[in-house]
């Protein structure tokens, strides 16, 4: 299960000692989890991300009990998330066609949490960055890109940062997005592919009406387009739409203008976003390609958007993050980290945990208009 190498690869002697247990290259969402899954095994961990996350990235903010709230939980995260106020999502509405009202509905696979959340990744990150650095056996650099790996053979031994100082472990952890570095040295190849089909915008707004008075996700599905309500942290909501590719803005097409015109398309959510107040300018989310790459190998794995990307139309991208980060802990754990073993097992968990959801998101992307029938 080796990949090509780069042609910068450092020859390391047999008897060169690890650093740490497992480095993690990238620190929002994917990596934290991982690098906090793992250190709650008593393993010394070391995340290295290319920036200070202060700042959020573009990504849907919904995540589900069964999903991203419930690892959460596990990890003791849970109690500071909803302390940015976030509220918790009990019930949704799905507004079929063009239907201005919709009956109240169980939230989406809410586990045993009862509900989902929806928080802005310019809080969530930073949050989740500070309080996974802070937990024992975590050593956390930001600023400190990774442009290599070290190997040993054919298996990856450790990498090396933009300061020039190698850090080793018997496994490096690939959380670096969909432009992973750590996927482009080690030549994981690409498993499955599907050209990208949709392009999301997305903006936050205050004073959102909400249909019985109390937060609730709302979905609107009109032919081949999507549009959501996320209520989420300080007293927000996100406002959304994902149409299809060809349909986007310009670039130079006044954002919200878009938006409101794509909302005005969705008779329960049109009235109501002309009277909520537009907190910032249009995210826009143009349409990217959807993939599966090889999870892991001897010495590296694959967690998040590194490994699986799929279009944010269905939300999944952050629950599938959260099973993925919880099914290498799990092979870590059996397995020990970077072996043969860890990797098979890793391989097949993940695949488990992500494939039934990213082959429902890619299929019924081209046309939503399924989801109605």
């Amino acid at each position: 299960m080796s990949g090509s190498r780069s042609c910068f690869t450092v020859p390391v002697h047999d008897d060169a000692a690890p650093d740490w247990d497992v480095v993690v290259v990238g620190g929002r969402v994917a990596g934290a989890l991982t690098a906090a899954r793992l250190a709650g095994q008593g393993l010394n961990i070391l995340v290295l991300d290319s920036v200070e996350i202060t700042s959020g990235t573009i990504s849907t903010h919904f995540f589900r009990g069964d999903g991203l709230v419930r690892s959460l939980a596990e990890l003791g995260l849970l109690d500071a998330v909803l302390a940015t106020g976030a509220p918790p999502l009990r019930a949704q509405r799905f507004y079929a066609d063009g239907a201005a009202r919709a009956p109240r509905e169980a939230a989406q696979e809410p586990g045993d949490a009862g509900y989902c959340l929806s928080v802005r990744r310019a809080a969530l990150d930073p949050l989740l960055a500070r309080c996974v650095a802070g937990m024992p056996g975590v050593t956390w650099h930001g600023r400190r890109r990774v442009v290599d790996l070290i190997w040993q053979g054919d298996a990856v031994v450790g990498v090396r940062d933009v300061t020039g100082a190698e850090h080793r472990a018997p496994l490096v952890v690939g959380a670096d997005g969909r432009r992973s570095t750590v996927a482009r040295i080690v030549g994981s190849p690409v498993e499955q592919y599907s050209d990208g089909a949709r392009f999301m915008g997305y903006l936050y707004v205050s004073g959102w009406d909400f249909p019985a008075g109390e937060p609730e996700a709302e979905f609107s599905v009109r032919g081949n387009e999507i549009a959501y309500v996320f209520p989420s942290d300080g007293g927000t909501a996100c406002v959304a739409a994902s149409v299809a590719a060809g349909r986007a803005p310009s670039p130079g097409d006044d954002g919200e203008r878009w938006l409101r015109q794509r909302l005005r398309h969705h008779p329960a959510f049109g009235p109501r976003a002309e009277r909520a107040r537009v907190v910032g300018r249009l995210v826009r989310a143009p349409a990217t390609p959807d993939y599966i790459r090889q999870g892991a190998g001897l010495g590296w794995a694959l967690v998040g958007d590194a490994g699986a990307h799929q279009d944010p139309w269905s939300g999944f991208g952050m629950d599938t993050a959260a099973r993925q980060a919880d099914a290498l802990a799990a092979a870590i754990a059996v397995h020990g980290p970077g072996t043969a073993a860890m990797a098979e097992t890793y391989q097949a968990a993940r695949d488990r945990v992500t494939l039934e959801r990213w082959t429902f998101t890619v299929k019924t992307s081209g046309d939503l208009s399924v989801l109605l029938s």
